[in-house]
Parts: structure tokens; C-alpha cells; sequence
């Protein structure tokens, strides 16, 4: 599989040969000819994902992207007394690192890095960076435990 790239003469797609991604899903709207996406090895797009890209985003390797989610890296200016749609959109890259899961319909914002093995809870609006190996729900997300670490996590052979 595939992604869809809806205008690929514009997006610069990087996808590793290795990443099954659902026809469904789709890099939309970039403006700046500059943006990037890059995927890294045996990570995985689900079904009906969506990349709204004008400044890059990077999926690690081995990263786990739910049915549904969507990334996108900008939003547009909120002064008073100018119309929102004349206002320039403001950008931030968007970075999830290697081996991360990000559960299903996960809203990942402008800017936000996803740490190495972080876990995004289904559902969850990312609007601040989630550190390394942390798991993060909610709306807005927020850190609510870390990962085990496998010794933490295995139990005792020897039954102490």
C-alpha cells in the first residue's frame, strides 16, 4: 500500500519502501513547496489517516499511526479585527519518534514532537510535545505514566 498524495508535485514524500500506508490516507493542502514528509521503516499509516502539511512531518521508524488520525502542522492567526481566513497561517514542524504508538483519531498540532516509544491514547488532542517512553490521554493529552521498562515489567523466574 500506498499513501495518497493529493497534489505529490508540490509534497516532498519520503516513505520508506517498508511502511504499508491504507490508500485512505492523505497528505492535503501544503502551500509551501518547501514542506516534507518523511516516514520512516516498517511504520504504519492506518486507514483514513490524514497529513495536513506546510511546514514537514517526520514519522519515525517502527511507529504505529491508528485509523483516523490527523496531523496538522499550522493553524492560522486569531488577531481581533482581521478575518481569521486573511490572517497568515503560523507553522511548526511535527515529529513522532521512532517506535511511538499513536492510538486511534489522535489529533497530533503545529509544532508538537512525540518522544522516542511515547503512547497517545485513542482519541487524545496533542497540543504540547509528550516525552520519550511517557502515555499520554486526553483532551487536551496530558502524561498520565511511563512505559515499564521490560526488567519492571517481566516477571520473576525464580518466583521472589
Amino acid at each position: 500500500f500506498r499513501v495518497g498524495l493529493v497534489d505529490h508535485t508540490i509534497v516532498g514524500a519520503a516513505i520508506a519502501t517498508s511502511t504499508p500506508v491504507y490508500p485512505a490516507a492523505a497528505v492535503t493542502s501544503p502551500i509551501d513547496r518547501r514542506a516534507r514528509v518523511e516516514i520512516g521503516e516498517r511504520a504504519y499509516l492506518g486507514p483514513g489517516c490524514q497529513l495536513d502539511v506546510q511546514q514537514g512531518v517526520r514519522i519515525g521508524h517502527e511507529v504505529l499511526v491508528g485509523p483516523g488520525c490527523v496531523l496538522v502542522d499550522h493553524d492560522h492567526g486569531t488577531e481581533l479585527g482581521t478575518a481569521v481566513a486573511r490572517q497568515p497561517c503560523v507553522g511548526a514542524p511535527i515529529v513522532v519518534g521512532d517506535g511511538a504508538w499513536i492510538g486511534a483519531r489522535v489529533v497530533l498540532l503545529r509544532g508538537v514532537h512525540v518522544g522516542r516509544g511515547a503512547v497517545v491514547g485513542a482519541g487524545a488532542v496533542v497540543t504540547t510535545s509528550i516525552p520519550a517512553n511517557a502515555i499520554a490521554v486526553g483532551v487536551p493529552a496530558r502524561v498520565v505514566g511511563e512505559r515499564p521498562s521490560p526488567r519492571a515489567a517481566a516477571p520473576d523466574p525464580s518466583g521472589a
